[in-house]
């Protein structure tokens, strides 16, 4: 920790490949977030590749 946002990015879509819900991937997203921001951690699930990326996934 901290993940990169492009480590983020290829994570959701690692798991949109395997069928996962727009909701469930939404819901990774807020673990990761809630995760950093419990460590202290920089939050890199609001960045916005990572917010295009999900925007594009769940088209």
């Amino acid at each position: 920790m901290p993940a990169a946002p492009e480590t983020v990015a290829a994570y959701l879509a690692w798991r949109a490949d395997e069928g996962l819900s727009p909701a469930s991937l939404r819901m990774d997203r807020a673990a990761i977030r809630y995760h950093h921001t419990e460590a202290g951690q920089a939050n890199p699930a609001d960045s916005d590749g990572v917010r295009r990326v999900l925007r594009g996934l769940t088209r």
